[in-house]
């Protein structure tokens, strides 16, 4: 992961981490049936034969099953021309340096301060880079990858002498799929949905709520 965030114009912030984790499944046979135990560690100097051992001992406390859970080298996922953009070789190219993400988020946060005077913008410009591998005791390997480009904008301002706070976020899985100019859009439409100053006698009133605010409540 590696995060920027941008306010008048300079750097705020970076957060830069890289991660990586280890899923263990066994499947083991006793008078119920066969089951499968799981164990996970980011300890890769861990014992194998150890981390093997924990996987088989938490098999004892899991439910019998039908179905065999491990994928044959015929069964394991293989890149057809439609999935090429989820190859590990693709999502490396399509990964960018510090330098361009950070000149990327200077230019959508200055175009957002320039169309916005007056109002107190916080752009955060993050690159997610997820791969993933599989191996298993058929001679199974296969791996996968993934890469997103996020733009988060925490907006402050006012309107009419009412202060108002937006909070708005786009993604796509490239960089220059990120515009601000979809944030432009997004913060003229909540102005114009905002309620004129006032106040409204008690009673019950019909309202839609926007995805935001329906999520929060649930």
């Amino acid at each position: 992961l590696l995060s920027l965030e941008v306010m008048q114009g300079e750097n705020k912030g970076v957060q830069c981490s890289d991660v990586t984790e280890l899923f263990i499944r066994v499947r083991t046979k006793d008078e119920e049936g066969e089951k499968s135990g799981f164990y996970y560690t980011q300890n890769l100097e861990e014992d194998p034969r150890e981390a093997l051992k924990r996987a088989a001992e938490n098999a004892a406390f899991a439910a019998k099953e039908t179905s065999e859970c491990f994928l044959s080298p015929k069964e394991a996922w293989k890149p057809s021309p439609k999935d090429e953009a989820y190859t590990v070789e693709a999502v490396n190219n399509r990964e960018v340096s510090f330098s361009v993400l950070e000149e990327k988020a200077h230019e959508m946060e200055e175009t957002l301060r320039r169309e916005n005077p007056g109002a107190q913008i916080l752009l955060r410009l993050i690159q997610t880079k997820e791969t993933r591998g599989l191996i298993n005791s058929l001679g199974t390997e296969m791996e996968a990858a993934v890469i997103r480009f996020e733009a988060e904008m925490e907006f402050a301002g006012e309107q009419e002498g009412v202060p108002y706070f937006y909070g708005i976020c786009q993604s796509s899985e490239k960089l220059e799929d990120l515009q601000a100019a979809f944030f432009l859009k997004q913060i003229r439409k909540r102005r114009n949905m905002r309620l004129a100053k006032g106040t409204l006698e008690a009673g019950e009133y019909p309202a839609v709520l926007d995805c935001e605010t329906a999520a929060n409540l649930f």
